[in-house]
């Protein structure tokens, strides 16, 4: 008993389940239906239980997209705007590639004009990040300086606190070498 769930629809010979069309183009199945959430103009035929069938159109729009994206490294924004020049005639954006039409030329500005936009605030963020660094390196300068300061003001106190030391022994022995001459010496009974 044969499982009759892959129906395709009339005149199946023309389209290709997404496994079919990712294995012929070299691209993942989940690449596939990523595409779908994002180029309006990729909708293959599905079947009640989901499955997709790709028409021929539909994958030679898959593999324009792919071209855009993969080859000629447009942002998804950028082969949008790209294939609205094209729609429906998919073979002629593929054709406008090939024979060398810029996509530079076919992209609008406003995909340069992001990426300068883009490269502006990064040079904003990495000077911004240099003034940052600059001041944390001067704050460690200073506390360099200031500890350099503090060490030699300890040292300081130390010398003069074992010079206070030293006087201060010095004194308690005199101290006690007076009172030993003041103190009379027995050396036994007093004589009367």
């Amino acid at each position: 008993m044969s499982d009759n769930s892959d129906t395709r629809p009339p005149g199946s010979k023309h389209y290709l389940l997404i496994g079919e069309v990712a294995q012929q183009l070299n691209i993942k199945p989940h690449v596939l239906r990523y595409w779908e959430t994002e180029f309006e103009w990729l909708c293959p035929e599905k079947n009640l239980k989901g499955q997709r069938y790709y028409s021929q159109d539909d994958v030679e729009l898959v593999r324009l997209i792919q071209r855009l994206l993969h080859f000629e490294r447009l942002t998804i924004e950028g082969a949008c705007k790209f294939l609205e020049q094209f729609r429906n005639h998919w073979k002629d954006g593929l054709a406008a590639i090939e024979s060398g039409l810029s996509t530079a030329v076919a992209s609008p500005d406003s995909e340069a004009q992001a990426i300068h936009r883009q490269s502006d605030e990064l040079l904003r963020k990495v000077q911004l990040l240099e003034r940052q660094v600059e001041r944390k390196d001067q704050e460690i300068r200073d506390l360099k300086a200031r500890q350099q300061v503090l060490n030699r003001e300890l040292i300081q106190e130390r010398q003069a606190h074992n010079e206070l030391r030293s006087i201060v022994r010095k004194e308690l022995l005199e101290l006690v070498r007076t009172a030993e001459e003041d103190t009379p010496h027995r050396s036994g009974p007093a004589l009367a």
